[in-house]
């Protein structure tokens, strides 16, 4: 928790987190008890809510002797296109 701690507060709370993972989502398998747990988390700001299209766990895609199981973030990078504006031909001069 000492890494979350900055400045006499939370990073969540000082930079209005939200968690991107659905609450109880299952992200750890203990080796020795099988026991799902999940504590992992994916947090996102108001900044970054509106590239955040999926967010979800695979246990499918869990590598052999791994107890964590992969977080799949779905982000929408599109960058948007700007209108060229005509450019002048300088060759066609008379």
């Amino acid at each position: 928790m000492r890494a979350w701690f900055q400045g006499g507060g939370f990073l969540i709370i000082e930079y209005d987190m939200a968690q991107a993972l659905p609450k109880k989502i299952p992200t750890l398998e203990a080796f020795t008890t099988k026991n799902w747990t999940h504590p992992d988390n994916v947090l996102y700001t108001d900044m970054t809510i509106n590239i955040i299209i999926q967010c979800y766990t695979d246990p499918t895609q869990r590598g052999p002797c791994i107890d964590h199981v992969p977080i799949l973030t779905v982000l929408d990078l599109t960058v948007p296109s700007s209108k060229s504006s005509p450019k002048k031909n300088f060759n066609n001069i008379e």
